[in-house]
């Protein structure tokens, strides 16, 4: 920046005068906007006349802002004709504007120091307003109301018979309100209704209890051991025999049902629906449901370990040795993405081989292999053997049959504290250094060697998946093992098949490593036991990825590897950082970062926060293309806003971009106003993005996004990546009309998350399977008319049809979800006599609960992440 011109100068010559935007509570924090362009003589000239200047050459200037001094003071209105702008103008020839609200805001703050959120209100609104609006505004923050004091300045709280006679300029400070919680309440209330724990603003300890663990793994199953662990917050469940795990999308009847049937034989089944109920944390919840139950029932369908929630939910049975019992709905075994896990592992058939032929000679057709039909004899013929399986395990009759020899490795964690025959990263095998395990196609041999070299002469212990490695993509035979079927314990013991040589050695040397680096590469992404391999290690062990050229990632890569951590064999400083993070993961006496931690608390914040904002209605989101370049297109998006519109408490969310998005909740927004409805449309942006993508959205010149013109805009994610992660957590229901690749990876991250996407398949692009797009979207989900799923494929249909399906579609599926809901709200679940319910479409949806599972982050206490 250039100072003022010193007297004597042409008064005409230009000076240049920076304009920031300052935080509301410090200078240092500031948004550059750019700069005006005056002449000298205007340096004498008031504030007014600065801002019209401001305002005609800064296209991203705020709406309403006030000009404020180099001491942070703010200018009024009526003051700016008094001043001028040398009044104001720092040191660096700059001048600070700050961005005005109708309001001032406030920033909520617990005592601990956590940020709570903000709220708009005067300095001299009563406390008592101020806790209204605090209620109202950030209560997924506060759990219940009235439970936390407002602090003074002096740290002292305020009684609330106070709070109508203090007002909020009382016990501001620095641009904050800090509360605490009101304990001698929370007391009071705990013990009127019996509450063991209760929601407080300072975030609780959580160890688990693990008073009835056993960390007799896999690999050592005749190793007897416990753990003495002091309980110091008991928020598990109350212990269950059995534990069903599933994937909603494809098995929520399934698990419904065959609970039932394990209820009526006297067995305590844990099923997340009826355990966790509203409050409660579901990451806790489940993890104390895997670590205390005797039994681990998968039911194994299609996408079963294809969501982060079902392939972390079965890693962390099968490091606490878990009893794993799948029930297989496939027609090969084991399944893809679990084949190094679940190689060994014997199962129960949905239907037996004799049944399937039965019903086909019976004229049953494809219903007989059709895994959503599960008729009650099949249902009740798999509890009987599950609970056979329970008993003889109970009489020491079976044990779980040990695919390795190998110990699990742990983190070290409760206290230090860990069970005989489980090792902490920190100790090594008979005084073996630490293992690195490099995980590379053989088409990258040479370099792998390389990188072996590099690691060895660090003085670690190094092995290479290439040395002996074969590439088996897609040469795989798809033979079915044994099952536990009609065969006794002892047979069943003696007639396992063993891992393949090269997928156990892999799995002993995993098992035992205490980071695993991953080439990445074409190739790579194309063979299927590389990707069995990253599906084996991801959340369980500690993986740095090493991109080795440049390609499209796959969406199960992304999603597993993750896109911010690479090192870049391009880079020319790789080979010394990749050795220093790889060193940093092996030595004991390092920190390992918690950033992954703090970035997943981070989004699951984030995503109660959307959830908390948006409301308990059924939310559909959309997502597809920036432009139209199907001639059919915006007549369907047009179409399929009207027709939602039309359904009864529905809202809509979307990216806030240009195309799909706009044009389908436009229409529905402007068909709501028509039918007085309330605003049911919200757009969820990133704070900013790093690539310039002014043409797919309102994106500033420094790279923030601006607030959408109609609905409602909620800023979260520091990219738009980010935010595709954030919605698919958040949303139950995506649709999807024609798409790029960045529409591609959306899908992929709602399937990743077990949630639904209806592809306008007729609109082509992602929608019509271009990008890699994964096949699981165009299967028809459960409760769904086989007619309108059809329609969305059909070019020669009209719009309207299209847009109809899609309505029907929509509301099929949260009356589905609302029938779970309804269900998981009853102490014995619900008898469902059909598994394809008709569907109306004047039928009125149940507001339903969040669906999709949220990430086992407390896992990583367990698993080396």
């Amino acid at each position: 920046m250039h100072k003022m011109a010193e007297a004597g100068e042409d008064a005409d010559d230009p000076m240049i005068v920076g304009v920031s935007v300052v935080s509301e509570t410090s200078c240092r924090s500031h948004v550059t906007l750019g700069c005006v362009v005056l002449k000298k003589s205007q340096k004498n000239e008031s504030l007014a006349s600065l801002r019209c200047q401001i305002d005609a050459q800064i296209r991203s200037t705020p709406s309403e802002y006030t000009f404020v001094t180099s001491h942070r003071w703010p200018v009024e209105r009526c003051q700016e004709s008094s001043l001028q702008l040398q009044h104001i103008l720092t040191p660096e020839g700059a001048v600070c504007i700050s961005k005005k609200y109708a309001k001032p805001k406030i920033g909520i703050k617990a005592k601990t120091g956590m940020a709570l959120g903000f709220v708009f209100t005067d300095y001299t609104s009563r406390l008592s307003s101020l806790r209204q609006v605090i209620n109202q505004e950030l209560a997924f923050f506060c759990g219940i109301p009235n439970t936390y004091m407002f602090l003074d300045p002096n740290g002292w709280p305020v009684s609330k018979s106070l709070e109508s006679d203090w007002s909020v300029l009382d016990v501001v400070g620095d641009g904050c309100v800090v509360v605490c919680a009101d304990v001698i309440t929370m007391e009071i209330v705990e013990n009127q209704n019996g509450i063991d724990r209760f929601p407080t603003l300072e975030p609780p300890r959580k160890i688990r209890r693990l008073r009835q663990l056993s960390f007799r793994t896999t690999k050592d199953t005749d190793r007897q051991s416990s753990v003495d662990v002091t309980e110091v917050t008991d928020t598990s469940p109350d212990t269950k025999q059995l534990l069903i795990s599933y994937v909603r999308a494809e098995a929520a009847d399934h698990a419904l049902k065959l609970k039932e049937e394990l209820s009526v034989l006297g067995f305590s089944v844990y099923l997340d629906v009826h355990e966790i109920k509203s409050g409660v944390d579901w990451q806790d919840s489940l993890n104390d449901a895997v670590s205390n139950c005797e039994v681990f029932v998968p039911l194994v369908t299609p996408r079963y370990g294809e969501t982060q929630w079902t392939n972390r939910e079965v890693k962390l049975a099968d490091v606490l040795g878990k009893y794993i019992l799948p029930v297989n709905f496939l027609a090969t075994w084991p399944p893809r993405c679990l084949a190094i896990q679940f190689a060994t592992t014997q199962y129960i058939c949905w239907k037996s081989p004799a049944q399937i032929q039965t019903e086909l000679e019976l004229g049953k057709g494809s219903q007989a292999t059709d895994i959503r039909v599960w008729d009650r004899r099949c249902i009740e013929k798999t509890a009987g053997q599950i609970g056979e399986r329970l008993e003889q395990l109970r009489q020491g009759v079976m044990n779980r049959v040990p695919s390795l020899s190998r110990r699990k490795t742990l983190m070290k964690t409760f206290a230090g504290k860990l069970p005989e025959g489980v090792l902490s990263m920190d100790e090594s095998v008979n005084g073996e250094k630490a293992l690195v395990v490099i995980c590379v196609h053989p088409a990258q041999t040479a370099f792998g060697e390389d990188l072996r070299q590099l690691l060895e002469g660090a003085g670690l212990g190094v092995w290479c998946t290439a040395t002996g490695e074969r590439d088996t993509a897609g040469s795989e035979s798809d033979t079915l093992p044994l099952s536990q079927d009609n065969i006794g314990s002892q047979e069943l013991n003696n007639n396992l098949l063993t891992l393949s040589p090269s997928n156990q050695t892999f799995q002993e040397f995993a098992d035992r490593a205490a980071v695993v680096i991953v080439i990445l590469s074409e190739a790579f992404s194309r063979s299927r036991t590389c990707q069995q391999q990253v599906f084996y290690c991801e959340h369980r062990k500690r993986v740095i990825p090493v991109k080795f050229e440049e390609f499209r990632m796959p969406g199960w890569m992304s999603m597993l590897i993750g896109t911010n951590s690479f090192e870049d064999v391009q880079q020319v400083n790789y080979r010394q950082t990749l050795l220093t993070r790889v060193q940093r993961c092996t030595d004991p006496s390092s920190c390992n970062t918690l950033r992954e931690e703090f970035d997943e608390v981070r989004l699951t914040r984030t995503v109660n926060h959307i959830k908390g904002r948006v409301g308990r209605t059924s939310c559909v989101y959309i997502s597809g293309s920036t432009k139209f370049y199907n001639t059919i297109t915006e007549a369907v998006c047009g179409s399929i806003g009207s027709e939602l519109a039309q359904l009864p408490n529905i809202t809509m969310a979307t990216g806030g971009f240009f195309g799909v998005g706009e044009t389908v909740s436009r229409t529905f927004y402007e068909e709501n106003q028509k039918l007085w409805k309330k605003n049911s449309v919200w757009h969820v942006l990133p704070e900013r993005d790093g690539q310039d993508r002014s043409q797919q959205a309102n994106q500033n010149p420094d790279l923030t996004f601006s607030v959408v013109p109609f609905g409602k805009t909620i800023f979260c994610g520091d990219s738009v990546r980010e935010r595709e992660s954030i919605v698919a957590r958040t949303f139950d229901v995506c649709i999807l009309i024609e798409g790029g690749p960045g529409a591609a990876h959306e899908a992929e991250q709602f399937v990743w998350n077990d949630h639904v996407v209806i592809p306008v398949r007729c609109t082509g692009g992602a929608a019509g399977g271009k990008f890699n797009i994964p096949d699981k979207i165009f299967e028809i989900p459960q409760g769904v008319s086989e007619y309108d799923w059809k329609v969305l494929a059909q070019s020669d249909v009209s719009p309207r049809e299209i847009g109809q399906s899609v309505s029907r579609i929509v509301q099929a599926l949260f009356d589905k979800m609302s029938t779970e809901d309804l269900a998981s709200r009853q102490d014995t679940p619900t008898k469902v006599t059909s598994v394809t319910p008709t569907v109306s479409p004047s039928k009125t949806p149940s507001p339903v609960r969040a669906a999709g599972k949220p990430n086992l982050t407390t896992m990583k206490t367990v698993l080396l992440g």
